[in-house]
């Protein structure tokens, strides 16, 4: 049995890693087990008019554990066309995402970085610049090594 995992890419300019669970809660109303981002999710359900059973993307977003364990719906993800360079948000998916889905991920991640920029605090995150939006289909191939095949009898 295959299990399709779609992921969706906000590309900006800045490194990922100051903001990508707080960027992901406010644009799906989901976090991870660390709870990061629970003001972000609480926004969201708040300015989608939306209650967290209603969260259509509850049926979709699924959780893959960081390098410490903690199951998370997001991470940073490498830059196309800049090698080394983590300043990408990636959300998982269990499913293709509707076409609806993507537009609101679209309008709230351009809504987040104007959020970003009016914030109060001194983040590092403060000018996020989003330049590009990528959705992935992620794939598993897997090929035979001949050299091992044996027959027994």
């Amino acid at each position: 049995m295959s299990e399709e995992k779609w992921i969706f890419v906000v590309d900006t300019e800045q490194y990922a890693g100051n903001f990508e669970r707080d960027m992901c809660a406010f644009m799906t109303g989901m976090t991870g087990d660390c709870g990061v981002g629970g003001e972000e999710a609480q926004l969201f359900l708040e300015q989608t008019g939306t209650t967290e059973d209603e969260n259509t993307f509850e049926e979709f977003v699924t959780l893959q554990s960081d390098e410490h364990g903690c199951a998370r719906p997001t991470a940073i993800w490498s830059t196309e066309g800049k090698s080394f360079a983590y300043n990408s948000v990636a959300i998982f998916f269990g499913k293709k995402p509707t076409e609806e889905l993507v537009e609101i991920m679209i309008k709230r991640a351009k809504e987040y970085a104007e959020y970003a920029r009016n914030a109060e605090e001194e983040w590092d995150r403060k000018d996020i610049k989003v330049v590009a939006f990528r959705l992935l289909k992620e794939e598993t191939v897997q090929t035979l090594d001949a050299r091992w095949i044996a027959e027994y009898t």
